[in-house]
């Protein structure tokens, strides 16, 4: 049952699990979805899906708060936090506040 779920979860996707079957044992080879459909900017940094998405939300307010990550992109809040966490890295949001209160901006 969990082979034909796990093939399921990955139809959108353009890299696909890879599955390998020997006489007495099979391996699956699970591509990391997160980073899939990754995207380059001009100034040379690229960008997965989520990213994309993330950054989209800034073209309807000023300012976004993990969970409005949380909820645009039906993610956990380790998912959002990670997301956030890497595109402030790439310095493309800066972080306003700190704690509950913290929200993120386009830098």
């Amino acid at each position: 049952m969990g082979i034909p779920k796990i093939m399921r979860s990955y139809a959108g996707c353009t890299r696909k699990p890879l599955l390998q079957v020997t006489g007495n044992a099979f391996k699956i080879t699970l591509p990391n979805r997160n980073t899939n459909n990754q995207k380059t900017a001009s100034n040379g940094v690229s960008f997965s899906e989520n990213e994309e998405k993330v950054i989209a939300l800034f073209g309807k307010r000023n300012e976004i708060t993990r969970k409005d990550v949380e909820i645009a992109l039906s993610i956990s809040q380790a998912m959002a936090v990670r997301i956030l966490s890497g595109l402030v890295s790439k310095g493309v949001i800066r972080v306003i506040g700190s704690g509950k209160k913290t929200r993120y901006t386009l830098s």
